[in-house]
């Protein structure tokens, strides 16, 4: 490590030198990349140095790019003192500072790193070891003179001062938390962590020959949204790496019957139950048929009701983008439907899992285009009649084209593109489309799309495309992407390609949306930059539309400008005019999306979301209106006079859809007494929805992501279990007013927090409250089940949780709770299938005989006499 000895008072890391030119790589690294680095070294290294064989073994995982050097030209720079070695620990800590991460990620894998005694804190000398090795691997990676390392006494001073503000229960133990707490509040540690994350971000290798070009290369830290974009797996791969993921929620249902299938103590096919698993189960946990039962003679009969789809909440806006659209009909039929007294209103598409969703804007309702039979990722619209084109995930994915009014499917196309088709778009005279695969090369394919005819095909890029266009004259083909504007005529049955020439105007980088200003192409780019290409595919103009490196996500044409409508991920929209020139005021999205709602999150979205909520996804025209998507989720519609004449403010706005839109949707529940249901999920929110009305009524940020959700018996209360095992009482009545003496709710409300809990680090996985409100059960994936007594009423606004008991005795994360009638027992399950019953104190119950005729207020839990007919038959 570095040495001891005091070399002055301040941290001294202003005279530290940009990384090396054979360290510049690990300035493309992400988080991720170290965490495997550091696996490897755990398995393959014993002790903390490193020897050139060892060094080789540990970074064969990582393929260097172009033009990097060798693995023993690095270990000769990183082996300062030519001793043949190099310190593991500091390597590893330096990687950290130096990688493309949160200041979160990077101080959540370096406490874990030089957390050496397991205990999920830091004690004096870890912190002080974690600062000293992090700061000198750093010196190694740059070059720089260890004179400027920090002396030991700078550091101790640094912890102490950490213990003194953060260490709040004096246990001489800093946990995370605490820790992150404390540097933000240090404006010391938090500038020389931003110098040194300024110094990381230098690339100077030269690109290959296919993408050279004139043009400087513009280095921008990679845009994690978008590097969502493309990468969908087919689902079998997807639910298998689920099953393997440690964080999985609910164990698949083979592997819970196999479970209880060789749990079952050797029950065998004795011909005496009609279910293989409830046989086994009821052997094992020995639960008796209740006294006095009788056998319905409706058992084994399927129910007369189905269920049907009647509402979607969002849609796909996390890995896709520009898939939100208007569509109109042709004015025949707009004509021929006013002679029958019928109005034909615009309607907008978009996709949402597996659907096409059709929403009516004026009249509030929804169809679904039910053809696809896997996720929707793109749809585009045709330009002269109401038929869209949409394209799904999948090993042999579909390309549909299909009318919006009447849901008839006019086409379906298959069997050229793997794994999925992420872009398309049709001509300008509608009579072909143009689409994108997911595969390695992310081939292109233009078809007749009326008689489903392949015409002709071609690579498009190693690299993400990320959009694609009819060029105006229906001959060229612009696709855009990853270091890459490519020109593409059809040449035969072939793709012929040539390159948007940048010269010394521009900088390669990555392009992120496309558009036409007459036989100008327009490229929205991630340096938030407009590029405008001549009909010679020359760059002939660069204006800075968005903020600095805030990329240009989603653009379309404006007529009513005659220039373009542009939306980037600093939650702007712009109207431009023929000579990019701005038109009228933008317009703000951050004041409306989720990322500044009310709540101690207000002013910034969630560090641990990949992108920003707010930032745009999709823009559309259509005549006077203009149809926004944001990342959030949410569909906005504005009238475009407004914006074009400076008048477009947060008030201009009509919100139209909105969900949840990060990561998955864990918790659900529907309130007691109301036509409502509250949700949570992996983007740290809880909403509460009308389910008459098909609204989003209020919502709350959270401090992390939640996993359970349960109304309190009353409805006034809704108890939120989070990922970091903190539980929080939430008031959800409603915002009343009176008006002729009768009391209005408002559907409005703040939810307030009235009380809050934490008592393990795991993620809570499921919540009951009792009958009577009084008994809270909380599972978790430390596989224990905690009981709470609640005091209080949400009323007075103050309300207690007093943790009363913990059963504790399952052997894998908690999955199902029950309470009886009475609040007296409780039952739960977890992902081994196990079954067991606890009384009110946490003590468990093994008395069959006790447990076969309890009432039970709800049926959640999967094992059990009464639910037995969910296993499959023998």
């Amino acid at each position: 490590m570095g040495s001891s000895s005091s070399r002055g008072d301040g941290l001294g890391l202003d005279h530290m030198q940009p990384l090396q030119r054979e360290t510049q790589q690990f300035a493309k690294w992400r988080i991720d990349d170290v965490r495997e680095l550091h696996q490897r070294f755990l398995k393959q290294v014993f002790g903390f140095s490193l020897v050139q064989a060892q060094f080789d073994c540990v970074m064969a995982f990582k393929e260097p790019p172009p033009g990097a050097p060798s693995l023993e030209q690095l270990f000769q720079v990183l082996d300062h003192d030519s001793d043949g070695r190099i310190d593991g620990l500091e390597l590893i800590g330096g990687l950290a500072l130096t990688c493309r991460a949160t200041f979160e990620e990077k101080a959540r894998f370096c406490f874990e790193l030089y957390d050496f005694n397991l205990n999920a804190a830091l004690g004096r000398q870890e912190m002080v070891i974690m600062m000293q090795s992090a700061i000198c691997g750093m010196v190694r990676l740059t070059g720089s003179s260890r004179d400027i390392e920090p002396s030991l006494v700078m550091l101790e001073r640094l912890a102490a001062e950490a213990f003194d503000m953060a260490d709040t229960d004096k246990s001489n133990q800093i946990t995370f938390e605490e820790f992150v707490a404390w540097a933000r509040s240090n404006r010391e540690v938090m500038g020389c962590l931003e110098r040194l994350n300024r110094l990381a971000q230098t690339m100077t290798f030269a690109p290959t020959g296919d993408e050279s070009d004139s043009a400087e290369e513009l280095d921008l830290e990679e845009d994690e949204s978008i590097e969502m974009e493309g990468t969908v797996r087919d689902r079998t791969t997807a639910e298998e790496a689920n099953r393997q993921d440690n964080n999985t929620e609910n164990a698949s249902d083979k592997g819970a019957r196999e479970a209880a299938a060789k749990g079952a103590n050797g029950a065998g096919d004795d011909g005496a139950s009609k279910f293989l698993a409830a046989d086994a189960v009821a052997k094992r946990f020995g639960y008796l048929e209740p006294t006095n039962y009788a056998e319905d003679p409706n058992v084994g009969r399927s129910p007369d009701s189905n269920l049907e789809l009647e509402w979607v909440h969002g849609f796909r806006s996390a890995d896709c983008r520009n898939n939100v659209r208007y569509v109109t009909p042709p004015q025949a039929q707009v004509q021929a439907a006013a002679n029958r007294g019928v109005d034909m209103e615009p309607l907008v598409v978009y996709p949402a899992a597996a659907l096409a969703v059709v929403y009516n804007p004026l009249r509030h309702t929804q169809r679904f285009y039910p053809g696809h039979t896997d996720d929707v990722l793109c749809v585009c619209v045709h330009p002269k009649t109401s038929l869209v084109a949409s394209g799904q995930v999948g090993r042999r994915p579909s390309i549909q084209v299909w009318d919006a009014y009447t849901l008839e499917c006019k086409a379906n196309i298959s069997g050229f593109h793997t794994r999925g088709v992420g872009l398309i778009a049709f001509s300008g005279d509608g009579t072909r489309t143009v689409s994108v695969g997911l595969d390695a090369d992310h081939s292109i394919a233009v078809h007749d799309w009326s008689k489903a005819k392949l015409l002709a095909s071609g690579k498009g890029h190693q690299a993400k495309l990320l959009a694609v266009a009819f060029h105006p004259d229906d001959r060229q083909i612009v696709a855009v992407g990853q270091r890459c504007v490519k020109f593409f005529e059809v040449s035969g049955r072939a793709l012929t390609c040539r390159r948007g020439v940048l010269g010394h105007a521009g900088k390669m980088q990555t392009f992120l949306s496309v558009a036409f200003i007459g036989n100008d192409t327009i490229v929205g780019c991630a340096s938030g930059e407009l590029y405008r290409f001549s009909a010679a595919r020359e760059l002939v103009q660069v204006v800075q539309a968005h903020g600095i490196n805030e990329g240009v996500y989603a653009m379309c044409q404006s007529p009513a400008t005659g220039g373009v409508l542009t939306g980037g991920k600093d939650g702007l929209v712009i109207c431009w005019d023929g000579q990019l020139a701005n038109v009228g005021d933008p317009l703000d999205l951050t004041a409306n999306t989720d990322a500044s709602a009310e709540g101690p999150n207000a002013n910034s979205a969630p560090s641990s979301l990949s992108y920003r909520p707010s930032a745009v996804s999709s823009v559309h025209v259509l005549g006077e209106r203009v149809l926004v998507g944001s990342r959030s989720s949410q569909i906005y519609e504005l009238n475009v006079d407004m914006a074009i004449h400076g008048d477009a403010d947060e008030n201009a706005l009509t919100l139209l859809v909105s969900g949840h839109y990060s990561g998955e949707l864990w918790g659900l529940s529907t309130h007691p007494r109301m036509s409502e249901f509250a949700t949570c999920g992996d983007d740290h929110t809880v909403r509460i929805w009308s389910l008459r009305r098909r609204v989003e009524l209020r919502s709350r940020h959270l401090p992390t992501g939640a996993r359970a959700l349960c109304y309190a018996p009353c409805g006034d209360m809704l108890a939120v279990g989070m990922i970091n095992g903190a539980i929080a009482l939430l008031h959800t009545t409603p915002v009343t007013t009176k008006s002729g003496g009768i009391t209005i709710s408002t559907g409005e409300g703040a939810m307030n927090i009235l009380a809050s809990v934490r008592h393990t680090q795991r993620a809570v996985t499921d919540m009951q409250f009792d009958s009577s409100g009084r008994l809270l059960a909380v599972g978790s994936r430390d596989s224990n089940v905690y009981l709470y007594t609640v005091s209080g009423t949400a009323a007075s606004g103050h309300v207690e949780l007093a943790r009363r008991g913990v059963c504790c005795g399952h052997g894998a994360a908690i999955t199902h709770l029950d309470w009886s009638k009475d609040g007296c027992v409780l039952r739960s399950t977890c992902e081994q299938m196990d079954l067991k019953h606890w009384d009110h104190w946490g003590n468990e119950t093994t008395s069959a005989a006790l447990l076969r005729d309890v009432p039970w207020e709800t049926t959640r839990c999967p094992l059990g006499w009464e639910v037995q007919g969910i296993w499959p038959a023998r």
